[in-house]
């Protein structure tokens, strides 16, 4: 049976705790419109706060009948699934990994909390937050997350075409890599990979459209695997 003591002083501070810490998380995932929002962090990391408050509980109560540390492995392998639904698989590309790796963070500061570790808590709910802010700014300078390979072609039929389309292709680096090139009747065909955003496929479009009128430009998505 709790006491009203123990609830005021210790159980109602770490629900407080929990609640702060999944609403910081989930207030971020909210601002940037993600699937998972302000509730679902909140529920989250209060399920696990109450998971090893219940666990260390029937410790106290049945002492050595159980392990509050088994508790909190179940609440780690339980939240796994939650995460694996909130992971998409879009034409061949996974997303959502960092939803679901912020579930199964807030998870574990739900544990943290509900085992007394509040300082810890906060500090580590802070600098995820942290993370999510600062780190997505550089993703968003180096603009990876939106490349995607797309194998091209271009058939040209001006003398020497080939010799430019070459030259063009070969100032974009590792991104861009040929592998066919055939001639015949003063028609050319070259065929490469290329790795781009939807800008920067545009880009090259006009770029090789604009060595020779004579040109024609095609591409379509690779399928991964």
């Amino acid at each position: 049976m709790v006491d009203v003591n123990q609830l005021l002083f210790d159980f109602l501070p770490k629900i407080g705790v929990a609640i702060l810490c999944g609403s910081l998380i989930g207030f971020e995932r909210e601002l940037k419109e993600k699937p998972a929002g302000l509730r679902t962090y909140v529920l989250v990391t209060l399920g696990a706060c109450l998971f090893q408050l219940v666990g260390m509980e029937l410790t106290r109560v049945w002492v050595g009948a159980t392990d509050p540390t088994r508790v909190a492995s179940q609440v780690v392998t339980g939240i796994g699934f939650l995460g694996a639904g909130a992971i998409i698989l879009s034409r061949g590309h996974v997303k959502g990994m960092t939803t679901a790796a912020t579930i199964w963070f807030s998870a574990g500061v739900g544990v943290g909390v509900g085992s007394g570790l509040y300082e810890l808590a906060i500090l580590i709910t802070l600098v995820a937050v942290g993370v999510l802010v600062l780190l997505t700014r550089v993703e968003s300078q180096l603009h990876t997350k939106d490349r995607h390979d797309y194998k091209c072609s271009v058939l040209a039929i001006c003398e020497g075409a080939d010799e430019k389309v070459l030259a063009a292709l070969a100032k974009h680096g590792r991104r861009v890599k040929v592998t066919g090139l055939s001639k015949g009747k003063g028609i050319c065909e070259i065929s490469f990979t290329a790795r781009e955003d939807a800008e920067e496929l545009a880009a090259l479009q006009r770029e090789m459209t604009a060595i020779t009128p004579e040109l024609t430009f095609k591409s379509e998505m690779a399928e991964d695997g």
